[in-house]
């Protein structure tokens, strides 16, 4: 472990034994074979878990088999069902209580074990050293926050600020994007000059443009950034790349999942198949064919807390059944095209992707930042934070484009604020559709 390793450990309390061990089964895992981890998680759910036990009475033993009866499982379902979600508590695993946050919707609140948190660490580690080359500890490393919550809680904790310096890693706040701030994280990166950044790709987007615009020069540049929780539009890539100079590396991942795939140096997203199954199913709850569009669905194998069987996790996106020529064998997620409310409805029941709209703002000097919120079929609201006048005939071709696809009686409402707020956790919604979905 080293000099660093146990120093780190020593000062954060992390169980290094148990967290290489679970690293190591990545490793060695096949995806080609049976999945030991979805059997375990299907068996103990349908014995533990009333929720479970009722839907699964009657299914196949087999895991694969038996996860194919069950209906998809939604916030709206865990809520309702309660504690008849959550299986026995086991002193062995301490358990706590984990959110999400969402722009429109209350937080959703679950339970997660210590055996989840593990190889949540563990799918951390593997992709450092499998995907990016890197070791965690002692790579020198911005992070760049943008949850204040988080922020506060690190930032008061002595012990985790040592860990830190231990680790080679600087944080940094990335939840207020304005110049001053943006000038400062410029210098944190002149004096870091850092081997990786990880932050969420809208704050680094931010960031390229300010260097590009200021005409910033930095004394180095980083081998990698890492981005996570938000959707990577290929023109933020582009940009990012181009003022970084190296490789943008997204991470798919959530809060109920952790990490659940990787994007490797081909483009191709690779599914961490010891941690979860991905399924892409229809509205309906059928299987997409190999490469069509659907939603996409988790089942989690390591949380035996509360488990996530068949989860929606409200994005979609297509599965891929080539070999990716990175020659790893882990099975790829082909596209990852937003959430759900990504997703603009019609009134004849179509669906109009997020990217039309918010590609109306790429590269605009006169917004800083946006957000697309649909209210009705025929009501869509821009909230724009200018950076300067808007100009009147940009105003007009914009809504014209917008009647092209949405209706000619489609209304526009035009917002201006200081802030678009992020949500709990720190994402940043760039489209809302906020119509029930029936």
């Amino acid at each position: 472990m080293g000099l660093r390793g146990f120093a780190y450990r020593l000062l954060t309390g992390e169980k290094s034994g148990q967290i290489d061990d679970c690293y190591r089964k990545m490793v060695a895992f096949d995806p080609r074979g049976a999945n030991p981890y979805l059997e375990a998680v299907v068996r103990h759910a349908r014995e533990n878990v009333p929720h479970f036990r009722d839907l699964l009475a009657n299914a196949p033993q087999d895991a694969r088999a038996a996860l194919a009866t069950l209906p998809v499982l939604t916030k709206d379902i865990v809520r309702a069902e309660g504690d008849r979600m959550l299986a026995p508590k086991d002193p062995k695993w301490p358990r706590k209580p984990h959110k999400t946050g969402g722009s429109t919707a209350e937080p959703f609140q679950f339970l997660v074990d210590l055996h989840h948190q593990y190889w949540a660490r563990a799918a951390e580690l593997y992709i450092f050293r499998e995907f990016l080359g890197l070791e965690p500890l002692g790579t020198p490393t911005v992070e760049m926050l943008q949850s204040r919550e988080v922020w506060s809680v690190q930032r008061t904790n002595w012990r985790r600020n040592l860990a830190r310096k231990v680790a080679r890693w600087d944080l940094q706040q990335a939840f207020v994007m304005n110049e001053p701030h943006m000038r400062e994280l410029v210098e944190a990166l002149r004096r870091r000059r850092p081997v990786l950044i990880k932050t969420y790709i809208g704050s680094i987007y931010q960031l390229a443009l300010y260097i590009r615009e200021k005409n910033v020069r930095l004394p180095s540049h980083p081998r990698h950034i890492y981005c996570t929780s938000e959707l990577v539009r290929p023109h933020m890539r582009e940009v990012v790349e181009e003022v970084f100079q190296c490789r943008l590396t997204d991470v798919y991942a959530s809060r109920e999942g952790g990490p659940m795939a990787a994007q490797c140096e081909k483009g191709n997203y690779h599914i961490l198949e010891s941690n979860v199954t991905i399924e892409v199913l229809d509205d309906a709850g059928l299987p997409v064919e190999m490469g069509g569009e659907g939603n996409i669905i988790l089942t989690c194998h390591h949380n035996f807390a509360q488990p996530f069987l068949r989860y929606s996790l409200m994005d979609t996106g297509a599965l891929g059944g080539d070999v990716c020529s990175c020659r790893r064998r882990l099975p790829i997620l082909k596209v990852l095209s937003g959430r759900v409310s990504d997703h603009f409805r019609t009134a004849d029941g179509g669906v109009v992707h997020g990217q039309y709209f918010a590609s109306q703002f790429f590269e605009k000097p006169w917004v800083r930042q946006f957000q697309i919120r649909q209210h009705g079929f025929h009501d869509i609201e821009f909230i724009l934070v200018p950076s300067a006048q808007i100009p009147p005939d940009e105003v007009a071709g914009i809504e014209e484009r917008v009647r092209w696809v949405m209706g000619a009686e489609c209304r526009v409402k035009w917002t201006t604020v200081d802030e678009i707020p992020r949500t709990a956790i720190g994402k940043h919604h760039y489209t809302l559709c906020l119509i029930e979905k029936k």
